[in-house]
């Protein structure tokens, strides 16, 4: 079952020394806890205490922390507070940095729990003009839990116009967990 799968990935990836194996191991039990679990929040709320446990366990700087780190914002529902102090830098594990990608994965994880607005997201657009800086925006924007918010991914993701690139991050940011009766 999915509950087994996700308990097992907790169980063991702590000892588990190759980020991208471990990177791959959480991605799996997010899937597992979001979609295929009765209990999927349950599975999602032991699955974000662990990462964020195992951020600040692992050994500082290490590619371990920041593959924790980015699974936590993945499943961080109802822990926006903790995801806010990470991006403000008041609660950062040592030696982690949070970098321009780490900003931006706070950020979209921030506005999909409805705690960042257009505003805020300008304001990350201005700290990160770039091309990849206005991608992540249109992901942050698309996952905001409003039906304004979809309705202009859903436009974006389906006109004419718009590059491969701005279909694919509005497209990723269109269904989060626990958006099911916005969408």
């Amino acid at each position: 079952s999915a509950g087994r799968f996700v308990h097992a990935v907790i169980d063991n990836v702590g000892g588990e020394s190759d980020p991208a194996v471990a990177e791959v191991l959480l991605s799996q039990a997010r899937t597992a806890a979001t979609l295929y679990s009765a209990d999927g929040t349950g599975l999602v709320d032991v699955l974000a205490e662990h990462s964020l446990t195992a951020a600040f366990a692992v050994p500082a700087g290490s590619d371990l922390q920041l593959v924790h780190v980015r699974a936590f914002a993945g499943v961080a529902q109802g822990r926006g507070r903790v995801l806010e102090r990470l991006l403000d830098g008041s609660s950062v594990p040592e030696g982690l940095a949070v970098d321009t990608e780490l900003r931006w994965t706070l950020v979209k994880a921030l506005a999909a729990l409805g705690r960042l607005d257009d505003v805020e997201v300008d304001a990350e657009v201005a700290r990160d003009d770039t091309a990849a800086g206005r991608l992540h925006a249109v992901g942050a924007r698309a996952a905001m839990p409003t039906p304004a918010a979809k309705d202009r991914a859903w436009a974006l993701a389906t006109a004419a116009d718009s590059s491969n690139l701005e279909v694919r991050a509005a497209t990723a940011g269109l269904w989060k967990h626990g958006q099911d009766a916005l969408l």
